[in-house]
Order: structure tokens, then sequence, then C-alpha cells
């Protein structure tokens, strides 16, 4: 079996498992249709499958032996297994070529992304309204208006890794269209940062002045190496110490929509443990605390995960940046760095089916999209 065959079987499969996926864990059609899938079962069959046509270095076989044991641990302690679905599919997808994988990833999310629209536009499935500060919110069919947002945050990102070099003006110009649709319908503060983040990260990227281009360039690197530890260490730091008499903590956690008194009262029942452990979701969780979700995906980690899952998922990101730095994929820093800011306030960032970033580290790093200036620098 050749490379190229294990690298078209493995997109079609994946973007078919990504389609469902979105369909039925990110939308409304299941309420609808009541359609069950086990998405685990099919990940693992899936993943393992191609695991077994793989040839492995002795480091990188040590690497998933290690990361299988401990994803299999904490998810016995968590009972959660998003890391094990995330370190096979990792594996799998050795040798697949970075810009077929996000060319791929672009195309099935749009399509899904319609999908999901035009079956709300048919009342085939329900809407997810929300009203905030007088504002309605809606999710056009999604579980909620920040799923969306969520979604839109790729596909911006991928945008501009596909289109950008060539095409920046309108990769601009896409990115205003959908922060206006978040600003107009969703109303996703998290989508909305990351959205500008990307705009303004990218307007930077590709500026036309070399010397700001290449000193811009070592700060997102900077910042892809430093920023998974400030918000982690920060993040976690804010919440324990929240202290609601406190005229800056007030304000800071009504600026993040109540989270931080939440999750800080949710630290003094479940104090922070090696393996992590097992936090329930339902109404009677906290005491009939309003919020049910731990929203921000550092602090997320630490309580459900552990210490130490938490400590190398973010060595994890660091190796990515890295990466993406010694092949000069820019934009893809700029796109894990936004992940990473918005996580602040969502809890996906060790879900790979929202952070795509995370499937690449084994994948061939080709420069297909990059210009000439960029694989000159």
């Amino acid at each position: 079996m050749t490379q190229h065959f294990k690298n078209n079987i493995w997109l079609t499969f994946y973007g078919i498992y990504l389609f469902w996926y979105i369909l039925l864990l990110m939308s409304n059609l299941n309420l609808a249709t009541k359609i069950q899938m086990p998405f685990f079962t099919i990940s693992i069959v899936f993943s393992g499958l191609f695991l077994m046509f793989q040839a492995y270095s002795l480091s990188e076989l040590l690497t998933l032996i290690l990361g299988l044991t401990l994803a299999v641990v904490v998810s016995l302690t968590s009972h959660t297994i998003v890391f094990i679905t995330l370190v096979m599919f990792v594996f799998s997808a050795k040798g697949v070529y970075l810009s077929d994988f996000i060319r791929v990833d672009f195309w099935v999310r749009c399509m899904a992304i319609l999908t999901v629209i035009f079956f709300w536009k048919i009342n085939l499935i329900p809407n997810m309204q929300v009203i905030r500060d007088g504002q309605l919110r809606s999710s056009l069919g999604f579980l909620h208006p920040n799923t969306l947002g969520a979604l839109l945050v790729i596909i911006c990102g991928e945008i501009y890794f596909l289109y950008g070099t060539k095409q920046t003006w309108l990769s601009h110009l896409l990115t205003l269209g959908l922060i206006l649709l978040d600003h107009l319908v969703l109303d996703s503060r998290s989508a909305e940062i990351g959205l500008w983040c990307l705009l303004i990260g990218h307007v930077i990227l590709y500026s036309r002045w070399t010397t700001v281009r290449a000193q811009v360039t070592k700060f997102f690197k900077w910042l892809g190496y430093l920023g998974p530890w400030l918000f982690l260490v920060g993040s976690t730091v804010l919440i324990v110490k929240f202290n609601a008499a406190n005229a800056y903590f007030s304000r800071l956690n009504e600026l993040f929509s109540q989270r931080l008194a939440y999750m800080n009262y949710v630290s003094t029942y479940y104090p922070i443990k090696f393996w992590g452990q097992f936090i329930p979701n339902g109404p009677d969780s906290y005491q009939n605390v309003a919020r049910q979700t731990i929203d921000n995906s550092y602090f997320s980690m630490l309580e459900r995960t552990g210490l130490l899952a938490t400590v190398i998922f973010i060595i994890y990101l660091l190796m990515l940046t890295q990466k993406f730095a010694q092949h000069h994929l820019t934009s893809l820093i700029i796109l894990t760095i936004t992940f990473c800011l918005i996580s602040l306030m969502e809890s996906r960032l060790n879900y790979f089916q929202y952070t795509i970033v995370l499937l690449t580290y084994l994948m061939q790093m080709d420069d297909k999209y990059l210009s000439e200036k960029e694989r000159q620098r």
C-alpha cells in the first residue's frame, strides 16, 4: 500500500467522520432526529486500522505507547476519552500532507455548516436562541451560538492558510464578513476576539515592509512559545484567588460573563489532582449553581485530566509552534495563538475537532500555499 493511497483513504475517512461529527454533535440535528452514532468506537477503529499500516521510528513508537498509556489512565480517572482519540488520530495521520489535510477540513466544514443552516431554514432542526444584554443571539441550528462561532474561527484560519498569500485582500474581506455575521447574529465574544486576532495578525504578516514582517514573525513565534504557559498560569491564579469583594476581580468576572466566580466555586469542591478526576455536568453537580460548564480550557484540563496531562499537552502545543516556525508556517502559528487565546473563554482547546492544528505534528509540512517571499525567509 503506497503512502499516497493511504493518505487519500485517511483524508476520505476523516472528512466523513468530521462531517457527521459536526451534524450530530455540534448541531441540533440529534435532538430532531434522535440519530445516534458511536463516535468513540468509530474513531478508535478508524485510527487503529491506520496505526497498523504505518511505519514508525523507535522514538515515535515509544511516544505512541507512552501517550496511549497516559491517555487511558486519564480516561479512567476523568471519564473522558478526548486524549485517547487525540493520540490515535495524531499518529494515524503520519505522512498526510498538511495542505491536503487543511483543504479537506476546510471544505468539509463549509459543507457541514451550510447543511446545518439549510436544515434549520426548512425547520428540520430547532434553533437555539439566547438573550444577553438585551441582544437576541441565534445559533442557526447549532447547539449554541458559540459553537458556530468556534467553527467560523477555524474556517477563517484555514482561509488565510489556503488563500491568504495569493488572495490577501479577499481573505481580509471574508474575515470582516465573518466578524459582521458573528456580531449581528451569534454575538459570540470569544469568536469575535478570535476573528479579530486572525485579521490583525495576517494584516501585519502580509505587510509590504520586509523588516516589519520579519520582526512580527519572530514576535508571533515567541508568543506561541510563551502564550500557552501565561494563559495556563494566569487563568488558574485568577480563578483560585478570585474574590467577589474586590472591584478588579468583579469587573473581570463581568467581562468573562461570570465565569471566574463559577469556576472559583468549582475549585473549592474539586481541588486540582495529579491524575485528574471525574466532574459531573448534571444540574445538581454543584449544589444547583446555575452554570454547568467550566468555560476555560486550561482550568478545565487541570480539573478533569489532571496536572500531568495538562502540562504535557501545553508542551505539545509548544512543539507544534516550533515545527511551524521551522517550516515558515507563520499563519498556523497565528491560528494556534488564536486558539489558545479564545480558550480562556471556551473549553475546547484539547479537542482536535475544534483545534485542528493538534493533528498536524506527524504530517508532511509542505509549503504548497506559501508565497515565494515566505519560502525565502
